[in-house]
């Protein structure tokens, strides 16, 4: 890809992409079947990313503490996230958690599951999680109608989907609601890591 910065720089090539922007800085997401995307290290304040096993070069994105981003956890007690994985798929739910129990900065995070969009809008309203990964199709209420629910009552909560659906159209779609990034199902712990790189 040509030009741009060298603070966010996947390795490959990206043939199909979505221009965005992201304080003034020009750069651009990759869509599903796509190797790489160009991006700010500040996509995580407010710009999605969609992820599909591409591979960063070493020491490409600045350390958020240095941006002055910190996690807002960072100063209670108990400094441990608390991640809400929602997911009508029980054994999915578990390799979500057991992808993101292998990141060092989740090691020691605590997992609540929620198996449809209601039960996981029930659980935020009951204790507001410090994350949300949710799917997208699931009975009773699916993960956009989640979203949509949370901004109409005025909570929020970084929220992001892992899906087997990450269209384009879908993206977009996400990304008006609010969502911080949008991950591809089959997914790594090294995929969801640079997902959430500025969110959590």
């Amino acid at each position: 890809m040509a030009g741009g910065h060298d603070d966010g720089r996947l390795e490959g090539s990206c043939q199909r992409a979505v221009p965005s922007r992201a304080r003034g800085r020009d750069h651009q997401v990759c869509m599903p079947g796509t190797k790489v995307a160009q991006r700010s290290a500040l996509d995580g304040e407010g710009e999605l990313l969609l992820v599909s096993g591409l591979r960063r070069r070493s020491g490409a994105t600045a350390d958020p503490r240095s941006l002055g981003v910190f996690p807002r956890w960072a100063h209670r007690k108990d400094p441990a996230v608390n991640i809400l994985v929602v997911d009508d798929s029980q054994a999915m739910r578990a390799l979500v958690k057991r992808a993101l129990s292998k990141i060092s900065r989740f090691s020691e995070a605590s997992f609540r599951d929620a198996a449809d969009g209601r039960q996981a809008l029930a659980a935020i309203q009951e204790d507001e999680p410090d994350l949300v990964l949710s799917d997208w199709n699931m009975p009773e209420m699916t993960g956009i109608e989640l979203l949509q629910a949370l901004n109409d009552a005025g909570i929020s909560v970084p929220f992001g989907f892992v899906t087997s659906e990450a269209t384009p159209e879908k993206y977009e779609l996400a990304r008006a609601h609010g969502a911080r990034f949008m991950v591809s199902k089959p997914f790594t712990p090294e995929s969801l890591d640079r997902a959430l790189e500025g969110v959590v």
